[in-house]
C-alpha cells in the first residue's frame, strides 16, 4: 500500500496538484504513524515539502497542519534533537519571516538554533545561517539591541573559524553596518563599513559591483549626519562605478542619482541638483514601459516630498 501512496505524492507533485500531493501524504503518514516502518523518514520529508510549498503561498493553516504532522513523524524516527528537524524548522522560519511573520519565524529559529549547536557544535556553519537570521528578524522588527548581539556573534564566529579577511566575513558586516545605523550607533557603522569597503575589495577586487553598492550606503551615512563633502564624494565614487559595471541606463544608478539629488537639495545646491534630477528622468523614461506611469509625474511626486524642492519645479 505504502509504495502506491509514494507514487501517487510523487505524480501529483510533479503536476504541483500539491492539495492532492497533500492527502495523500497525510495517508501515508497515517500508516507510518500507527506501524512504524523504514519510510517514515521518507513519508515526513514529502510531508514537508508540501507544507513548504503552502507556507510559500501564505496558506498557514493548511502548512501548520501539515508541518505538525511533518515534525511528529520525524520525532518518532529520528529523536526530537536530530539536524534534519532543525533543518524543517529553518526552512520554515525563512519563509515566515519573507512573509514578515515574525512572532512565527522566531520560536523556531530559536529551536533550530539550539539542535545545531548541540549536534553540530556553535561554530558550524549552519548556527552562523541562524543566527544571522535571528539577527534580521529582530533588526526588520526595529529590535536593534539584540539584531547587533546576534549579529556580532555571528561575525565573531566566522572571524574565528576562517579568519578575519576571508569573504565569508563580508556577509556578516553589512547587516551589521545596516543595524549599527538604524541604533544611530554611527561611529560603529562607519568604522564597519570602512572595513568591509576595504575586505571587499581584496577578495572581490576593488571593481566588484558590491564595492559601488558600499560607497553609496557610506555616502548614505554621511548625509544622514550632514557631513555632505563626504557624502557627495562617496556618491560620486559609487557613481562612476554604477556606470562602469552597470551602465548609465541601470535602476541601481537610477536609485544613486536620486540619493545624489537629495543630498543637494538638503545643501540647497539647487543647479547639482536639477542637474542630477535630469539624468535621473532620462533613465527612468528609458526603464519604463509604454504601460508605466508618466516618468516626470513620479520623479515632480517624489521632489516635492524633499525639503527645497518645490518652488523650482513649479
Amino acid at each position: 500500500e505504502f509504495a502506491d501512496v509514494r507514487q501517487a505524492i510523487q505524480r501529483e507533485k510533479t503536476l504541483k496538484h500539491y492539495a492532492q500531493a497533500a492527502q495523500y501524504a497525510q495517508r501515508a503518514a497515517k500508516i507510518n504513524m500507527q506501524v512504524p516502518g523504514p519510510e517514515a523518514e521518507e513519508v515526513a520529508g514529502m510531508l514537508g515539502h508540501v507544507a513548504l510549498r503552502y507556507l510559500s503561498q501564505g496558506l498557514y493553516p493548511i502548512a501548520e497542519t501539515l508541518i505538525e504532522q511533518t515534525l511528529a513523524l520525524y520525532n518518532q524516527t529520528l529523536g526530537s534533537d536530530h539536524p534534519t528537524i532543525a533543518d524543517l524548522l529553518s526552512n520554515i522560519a525563512q519563509l515566515y519571516l519573507q512573509h514578515r511573520q515574525y512572532t512565527e519565524a522566531e520560536p523556531r529559529l530559536q529551536q533550530a538554533l539550539h539542535i545545531y549547536e548541540q549536534a553540530l557544535g556553535q561554530d558550524h556553519p549552519k548556527v552562523v545561517d541562524l543566527l544571522a537570521h535571528l539577527s534580521q528578524s529582530h533588526g526588520l522588527q526595529g529590535h536593534y539591541e539584540e539584531a547587533i548581539s546576534l549579529n556580532e556573534r555571528a561575525l565573531q564566529t566566522v572571524e574565528e573559524a576562517l579568519g578575519p579577511n576571508h569573504y565569508q566575513v563580508i556577509f556578516q558586516l553589512i547587516p551589521l553596518a545596516r543595524w549599527y545605523q538604524d541604533a544611530k550607533q554611527y561611529a560603529n557603522a562607519e568604522l564597519t563599513l570602512k572595513r568591509t569597503l576595504k575586505l571587499m575589495s581584496v577578495v572581490a577586487g576593488p571593481e566588484h559591483p558590491l564595492v559601488g553598492r558600499t560607497f553609496h550606503k557610506l555616502g548614505k551615512l554621511y548625509q544622514e549626519l550632514h557631513r555632505y563633502k563626504e557624502a557627495e564624494a562617496h556618491y560620486l565614487q559609487a557613481l562612476a562605478m554604477h556606470e562602469q559595471v552597470h551602465g548609465e541606463d541601470h535602476h541601481e544608478t537610477a536609485q544613486l542619482l536620486h540619493q545624489m539629488v537629495s543630498l543637494f537639495f538638503e545643501q540647497g545646491k539647487i543647479e547639482e541638483g536639477l542637474h542630477y534630477s535630469t539624468r535621473l528622468l532620462t533613465i527612468l523614461t528609458k526603464l519604463s514601459g509604454p504601460d508605466a506611469d508618466d516618468p516626470l509625474s513620479l520623479l515632480q511626486q517624489e521632489m516635492l516630498n524633499q525639503p527645497m524642492r518645490k518652488d523650482y519645479l513649479n
